[in-house]
């Protein structure tokens, strides 16, 4: 009749408040016990699009994504127009930036383009490799990796490995993409 009850809540406690979180325990005789969990509301969740970019794992807001295409064929091209690389996919012209080359992370050939939607327009992400979705935790990064403007935010993901949400307008403002 008592053991058992909060074996491992220490844990659970000491993750909650590590993140400004509360966990509260209310036992009422005869009525069982009430676990309230507060988390702070500067998590959320977000549903995201992982990718890979000089072999580093980043991820990118679902809601950011238009499509994701490879680079073959016919219906996707990349042309240089003076300094400025753009994509053709099936007739809609968008500039190209190579996110490898903009975190200064190195890059590998234009293989796979993420188009990705902004307030202001919209352009082709290229990135070495598109991994998967997941619904993550975000909360905000240290200030001086928020600070640089292409980051909207940090994860831990089921991996172990600490990951960055891409601000997409970020990206396109630190690239000088004007629409």
């Amino acid at each position: 009749t008592i053991s058992g009850r909060g074996v491992g809540m220490d844990i659970v406690r000491a993750n909650i408040e590590q993140i400004g979180g509360r966990v509260v325990l209310a036992t009422q005789r005869g009525r069982g016990l009430t676990i309230t969990i507060r988390v702070p509301m500067t998590l959320s969740i977000l549903t995201t699009v992982i990718l890979t970019a000089g072999g580093h794992r980043f991820a990118l807001a679902r809601q950011s994504v238009e499509e994701i295409v490879k680079v073959r064929g016919d219906t996707v091209r990349i042309d240089q127009i003076g300094e400025t690389m753009v994509a053709t996919v099936r007739g809609k012209r968008l500039p190209v930036v190579v996110l490898g080359d903009l975190l200064d992370i190195g890059s590998t050939d234009i293989e796979t383009l993420v188009i990705v939607a902004t307030r202001d327009g919209s352009f082709a992400m290229s990135v070495d490799e598109v991994v998967d979705t997941e619904e993550l935790v975000i909360k905000p990064a240290a200030p001086a990796v928020m600070a640089s403007g292409v980051y909207a935010g940090q994860t831990l993901p089921d991996n172990g490995c600490p990951m960055l949400l891409l601000d997409a307008a970020g990206v396109a403002a630190r690239a000088g993409l004007l629409f």
